[in-house]
């Protein structure tokens, strides 16, 4: 079975819902092509490279991959950009800029895996990581031709990978949102443009290829289940993810997350497979059943030659003074890194370089809390 095959018959139904005060879910999965090409093209400074409208992902390659690490695209933050005479003539970095060692990054980012849980409500207190309104009033009206809810729409795309696995056939699904408004349509943590969110699937390397764990991605952590594990809810073949408003993260069951992370699956709207407006929805009161469901577009990420190349930022990259240079948790405003590469570090992405162990899988003895890994 190859991995269009396999994509097929595991697609995920994701459901959306809406907020404690009952607002829902502003944007889903889209094309990520057209993301780029809705974007302008900056370099710190900022400098312009590219204007709204013409940049293609095809331009991207002009550039040296890893010279990108600093290139980030703008959806609807240019108002906050310094007035420009013209835009610049795309000219490709030779060099990337300096950077802190290795080293240090993974410390940060340990920093920020013990620290995130405990501290973010304290953090949104003295440093809120939102954007101004009229930026996500922008960004609404820039990506309204994009939206599903509308018959006209294009379909919401499924990216999906097959990577061959020590014990496994891992599955990624990748989905691209043009923002994520968890702070300013939700009352949630952090805006910022551009938003990579993913499940991933442990198959087994024996046909059929069944299911053995699923790992759900929620603000950088994964959430590990066993195939088989009453958490995890199946709509024939399909695992069925509850997004959280604004914020994206999924979850495999309905409730309320964290730090008013709202994934209860009460929004009416659901992106899956053919055929999955027929799903009974057992975990969803009857009132707020989907009652649209629109079907994926399956692109294989090999295929897109930008999602390798790219290393940059996904949204507008914002300086940071004061804690913001030693604390990526205070970075939340800035846009992401692609599903390939983290933003800005020239680091492949740990659920692409290490994915078991981002998962959860017990990789030293001492981990006697995480599962084993199968024989």
């Amino acid at each position: 079975m190859d991995a269009e095959e396999l994509a097929r018959r595991y697609a995920p139904l994701l459901v959306f819902g809406r907020d404690g005060e009952g607002r829902p879910e502003n944007f889903y999965p889209m094309d990520a092509a057209a993301y780029i090409r809705s974007c302008a093209l900056y370099r710190p400074g900022p400098y312009r490279l590219v204007p709204r409208g013409r940049l293609t992902p095809e331009m991207l390659l002009q550039f040296p991959s890893e010279a990108t690490r600093d290139l980030y695209f703008s959806f609807a933050s240019e108002a906050l950009m310094p007035p420009l005479m013209r835009a610049a003539t795309v000219t490709p970095p030779t060099a990337p800029h300096p950077r802190w060692a290795d080293v240090w990054d993974d410390v940060l980012d340990q920093m920020y895996d013990f620290s995130a849980r405990f501290i973010m409500p304290i953090v949104d207190l003295i440093v809120p990581q939102r954007l101004p309104k009229h930026i996500w009033s922008k960004a609404l009206q820039r990506y309204a031709p994009f939206d599903p809810r509308r018959a006209q729409a294009p379909q919401p795309v499924l990216y999906y990978l097959l990577q061959p696995n020590e014990r496994y056939l891992l599955l990624h699904f990748w989905f691209f949102y043009a923002f994520n408004d968890w702070g300013a349509g939700h009352g949630g943590h952090n805006d910022h443009e551009g938003d990579w969110e993913s499940i991933h699937l442990f198959l087994d390397k024996r046909p059929p290829h069944p299911v053995k764990w699923l790992a759900y991605a929620a603000h950088g952590f994964a959430d590990l289940e066993e195939a088989s594990s009453g958490d995890v809810e199946w709509w024939n073949t399909h695992p069925v993810v509850y997004v959280g408003a604004g914020s994206h993260a999924s979850y495999f069951r309905p409730g309320v997350y964290r730090w008013k992370d709202w994934a209860q699956g009460n929004g009416g709207f659901a992106v899956g497979p053919e055929g999955a407006q027929l799903y009974a929805w057992p975990r969803v009161p009857q009132a707020h059943r989907p009652r649209h469901v629109r079907t994926w577009r399956l692109v294989d990420l090999r295929t897109e030659l930008w999602a390798w190349h790219f290393r940059g930022f996904w949204g507008t990259r914002f300086r940071y003074q004061w804690l913001g240079r030693a604390f990526h948790i205070l970075h939340g405003i800035s846009g992401p890194g692609g599903p390939v590469w983290l933003a800005g570090q020239n680091r492949v992405r740990p659920q692409m370089q290490n994915p078991l162990r981002w998962a959860g899988f017990r990789r030293r003895w001492w981990e006697i809390w995480k599962p084993r890994l199968a024989d």
